[in-house]
């Protein structure tokens, strides 16, 4: 029997990918399988240390103590209420509330979720081996476990690397259907479409690439009098077909019509659902608006190795005319690209949806490049090269400058000095006695993420303003501190000032008969 390898082969007629099969394996694939395996163990391994290591040790971002407010709303009263005019979707809290059930309320297990999210992302590579072959499908998957990008957010409790995660499954749903065209595949890729809605109203965006990039491809091949033909078998068109398409547009509508709901107990969340378009068309217009070319520039300072193997890959596939993945994740990585970049509104979390195709676009370029002549060289070169700069990126931007703005995935960061005003506060009250009992007041605007750290305290009063107090313990700001002694004047000591973020900075004053307890002059 004549060895299959696991590499891309073009014939010459139609330029179509096809892969050596699994079946029949001989003594030499079957190591090449327990090879794969082993990688691919050994990426995951990686990955999981560099996104739950330290996983608390990033202050919250006030963006994840909003979400950490809604969490604990839920888990303590039991209530969820979507908010189409400032918030995302519910998928996030009820991932959360399950993990928060076993780990407990605090930031790790918060977290935990999207690093278990980011995980899971990098595993949906595996199926496409078939298409790519094994040293393709682990380059990208050794790409998304070590970009700075994906470590940083899947280490981050919002909504993006969910996203990135469904868009991710409904791509691979639709794959299996064109090889195998069964219906789970499309129950699944219908499951997923209606969690990406589920999660962030930005899925829109993703569901317009993902419809136009294999109509794209579809019309590249044509154009240059490629023949388009598809694998696999199973359910094409007919009445069957239909049958099925209906039945997961009702799974769609009533997937989001649960958790937009809160489960049948809020109504107008799904209606807030149906708004949430034209409310979140006249923000992006608004709010962290920034020039076309802006993610460019971002990619480049933070994901170059990335975005250059994935520019080389989409050249490549567009040049060969390879139908099947590899041409269709470069349209899909363009137009991702392009559409965010029309869009005013940038914040470079959203470069998220970009990294899954060009990664894959990676991995294809590294698969072609070592069956060139000298590529058995080059190819190894070209990814220890790749991979040593990620990582290195990775551990600076995760565990050391974490909260420095000169990186772009920082963005408006908590800075560390946040939690050490909080230990002083811990301090404080557990030198006066009353501990988790002392009453503290919150006098500034901008306090977000204090309520989660301040969550075990059972008498904090979050003002937002001035207002007249006695409590042992006022927080204000700096901007605020020619009112704060004025309105506390002499029955109030300093304790001392800590940056919160850039431009602001809170300012911790305590009664003056227990400012002696608290070591305050």
């Amino acid at each position: 029997m004549e060895k299959q390898r696991l590499e891309f082969r073009a014939s010459p007629d139609t330029s179509k990918l096809t892969l050596g099969g699994d079946e029949g394996l001989d003594g030499e694939e079957s190591n090449q399988k327990d090879s794969f395996a082993i990688t691919a163990g050994l990426i995951f391994v990686a990955a999981t240390v560099f996104r739950f290591y330290e996983l608390s040790l990033k202050p919250l971002h006030h963006d994840e103590g909003v979400n950490g407010f809604f969490l604990r709303r839920l888990i303590e009263e039991g209530v969820y209420h979507y908010d189409p005019s400032n918030y995302h979707g519910p998928t996030l809290y009820y991932l959360s509330l399950i993990f928060s059930w076993f780990l407990g309320l605090d930031t790790f297990a918060v977290r935990a979720v999207p690093a278990l999210c980011g995980l899971l992302l990098i595993g949906t590579l595996i199926p496409f081996r078939r298409t790519l072959g094994a040293l393709s499908t682990l380059t990208a998957m050794a790409l998304l476990a070590f970009s700075p990008g994906m470590v940083f957010q899947s280490r981050y409790f919002i909504h993006e690397i969910l996203l990135v995660l469904f868009t991710m499954t409904l791509v691979l749903c639709v794959w299996k259907y064109q090889r195998m065209g069964t219906g789970a595949s499309i129950f699944g890729a219908s499951a997923s479409a209606a969690l990406m809605f589920a999660t962030k109203e930005t899925a829109f965006i993703s569901w317009g690439v993902l419809l136009l990039s294999p109509l794209s491809s579809f019309v590249y091949l044509r154009v240059r009098g490629r023949s388009v033909t598809h694998e696999g078998k199973g359910i094409r068109s007919g009445s069957r077909l239909i049958v099925l398409l209906f039945a997961g547009l009702l799974l769609f509508v009533a997937i989001n019509i649960v958790l937009y709901s809160s489960f049948f107990t809020y109504a107008e969340g799904v209606r807030g659902a149906v708004r949430t378009f034209a409310i979140w068309a006249r923000t992006g217009e608004q709010h962290h608006v920034h020039p076309w070319w802006t993610y460019l520039s971002w990619l480049t300072k933070i994901e170059l190795s990335l975005l250059v193997m994935g520019c080389f890959g989409g050249v490549l596939a567009l040049w060969k005319g390879h139908a099947g993945l590899p041409l269709f994740s470069a349209f899909w990585a363009g137009g991702i690209i392009a559409a965010y970049s029309l869009i005013p509104y940038k914040t470079p979390w959203l470069m998220l949806n970009f990294l899954p195709p060009l990664a894959i676009l990676g991995g294809y370029l590294v698969g072609q490049i070592i069956s060139w002549k000298r590529g058995r060289m080059l190819a190894p070169l070209l990814l220890a090269v790749t991979l040593i700069w990620s990582c290195y990126q990775s551990i600076l931007l995760n565990f050391y400058r974490y909260d420095d703005e000169t990186l772009p995935y920082v963005y408006a960061p908590t800075s560390r000095e946040f939690l050490q005003m909080l230990a002083r506060v811990e301090e404080m009250a557990a030198r006066i006695g009353s501990r988790e009992n002392t009453p503290i007041s919150v006098v500034y605007p901008d306090y977000w993420p204090m309520p989660w750290y301040l969550r075990p305290y059972s008498h904090v009063s979050f003002h937002g303003q001035m207002v007249a107090t006695s409590d042992p313990i006022v927080i204000g700001s700096e901007a605020q501190e020619p009112l704060l002694k004025q309105r506390l004047g002499d029955s109030y000591a300093r304790a001392g000032s800590w940056k919160q973020r850039n431009g602001l900075t809170p300012v911790v004053y305590v009664r003056r008969e227990v400012a002696p307890i608290m070591g305050v002059r």
